[in-house]
């Protein structure tokens, strides 16, 4: 029985006009692009639509690696690095870069039709046990952003002065009903409603005089 060695690699695919490019990473090489490679059916929709509108394209392994867990690795390396060198507006894939992972969505603006279909796709979908703890973890003490010397206030002072609607106001009350809370539950929040009133208490008085 003959063995067939795997080509693990990390490639780049090259626009020769514009010298955008694309950074992937591949278990077989030569099964995935062959010798003459369909562009305009490639998975990322700003190369392939550059190929349709008949651009053209040259393609090559940058690395070779001896696991696909590697590759992996390599190829988030090879993105960064071309981030980090002033390359990010040249890769198609920009969606993968380390720049979008420390910039979020900051300054995005998603369309009404976006924002529905992506609340579509998250609705009914519940974290597994180890998310959920490592969600956990991650909120605990002085890690949770809320609780950085004043970020509070300023999540009050933007909240203050709305209301909520009617219908968030009748879901909020369905999700409560029929909860119980442990005691040592009711104990917390009969200790943090005591702080609360006596801070705004003391807010009013200071008001006053």
């Amino acid at each position: 029985m003959s063995v067939i060695k795997l080509s693990i690699v990390v490639y780049q695919i090259v626009n020769e006009r514009t010298h955008k490019f694309y950074i992937g990473s591949a278990k077989n090489f030569e099964k995935r692009y062959g010798s003459n490679p369909d562009w305009t059916k490639h998975h990322n929709t700003d190369l392939k639509q550059d190929a349709l509108c008949g651009d053209k394209f040259i393609y090559c392994k940058i690395q070779e690696c001896s696991s696909l867990a590697e590759a992996l690795y390599m190829e988030q390396w090879w993105l960064d690095f071309y981030v980090m060198n002033n390359l990010f507006k040249c890769l198609y894939n920009r969606n993968r870069c380390v720049w979008r992972w420390r910039c979020g969505t900051t300054g995005m603006k998603f369309s009404k039709e976006t924002c529905e279909k992506m609340r579509a796709s998250r609705t009914g979908k519940k974290h597994t046990e180890a998310t959920i703890l490592k969600l956990r973890i991650a909120n605990m003490g002085d890690k949770n952003p809320a609780k950085l010397p004043g970020v509070g206030a300023k999540i009050s002072l933007a909240k203050k002065g709305k209301k909520q609607s009617q219908e968030t106001r009748e879901k909020r009350r369905i999700l409560q009903t029929g909860k119980k809370r442990s005691p040592e539950t009711r104990a917390k929040l009969s200790v943090h409603m005591i702080n609360v009133w006596a801070k705004r208490k003391k807010d009013r008085e200071s008001e006053n005089t």
